[in-house]
């Protein structure tokens, strides 16, 4: 799915390596199935992998993302945001980005329902590739 909306290769082979890994060809198609325009697909799925690749370098782990993790990524990061490859074209659609994200990896089983904690022995583990 991804394929469609990132041709390249190299942006392709990035995209994959995040901790989302191959859940954003999930990703995309879910966007899809809701109706969701190709560009904002595009920018969505972006956004996904920018929180991803923010999550593992502040040491924390996608089963442990939560909208308290989402505010500190919106508040703090993307202020002062230096990333090698900026995500998309601007940081407008980050905040309703994520936040279909939060819902679809709830939507899966592969977060905690809102509002929930994490154990402290699973925090540490990773989100499974989504299917």
């Amino acid at each position: 799915m991804l394929d469609r909306f990132f041709p390249a290769g190299r942006v392709l082979d990035r995209l994959r390596s995040s901790d989302l890994g191959v859940g954003l060809d999930d990703l995309a198609g879910h966007l899809v199935g809701r109706g969701v325009s190709f560009e904002v697909v595009q920018e969505y799925v972006r956004a996904a992998a920018h929180l991803a690749r923010w999550v593992r370098s502040a040491g924390l782990e996608m089963v442990a993302v939560d909208e308290s993790t989402v505010r500190r990524f919106l508040d703090g990061h993307r202020t002062g945001c230096c990333c090698p490859v900026q995500s998309g074209k601007t940081f407008s659609h980050l905040g309703p980005a994520v936040g279909h994200l939060l819902r679809f990896l709830r939507e899966r089983g592969l977060i905690p329902p809102r509002g929930s904690r994490v154990p402290r022995r699973d925090r540490k583990s990773r989100v499974p590739e989504i299917r």
